[in-house]
């Protein structure tokens, strides 16, 4: 069987392929996930925002994630991406959220989340949807 983070992170390429993002943001406890979609090589940082900083530490040193401290987790992940992406000087177009149940939210779905921060309502695929 597929470990649940390699689907995630297949996932996660496909749905950068057909839907182009400025960043993915990858709440972390263990750093798991992160690590396993920055492996796949997309063309965006993956930004892992946690709260401990020995996990943050870890990924540090991994290709393509950019470890994010955080004081609390926050209450809405497209706030945060959306002041992540300024903070950097990216203009805010759109962001991809992977995540699932923590410690804080045992009872939250496995998830990717797209955050459209452009108000356009036409569609965001870059390519055809089968």
């Amino acid at each position: 069987e597929v470990p649940r983070s390699l689907r995630k992170a297949l996932l996660v390429d496909q749905a950068i392929e057909l839907m182009p993002c400025d960043a993915v943001i990858a709440p972390v406890e263990s750093g798991q996930t992160a690590r396993t979609v920055a492996r796949s090589r997309i063309p965006v940082w993956v930004v892992a925002a946690g709260l401990d900083p020995a996990v943050l530490q870890g990924l540090s040193f991994c290709a393509g994630i950019h470890p994010h401290d955080l004081a609390v987790e926050p209450a809405c992940w497209r706030d945060f991406a959306r002041q992540w992406l300024e903070d950097f000087e990216i203009e805010p177009r759109h962001a991809l959220l992977v995540a699932g149940p923590s410690s804080m939210n045992p009872e939250s779905s496995q998830r990717l989340e797209f955050f459209d921060f452009t108000g356009d309502p036409q569609p965001v695929f870059g390519g055809d949807v089968p």
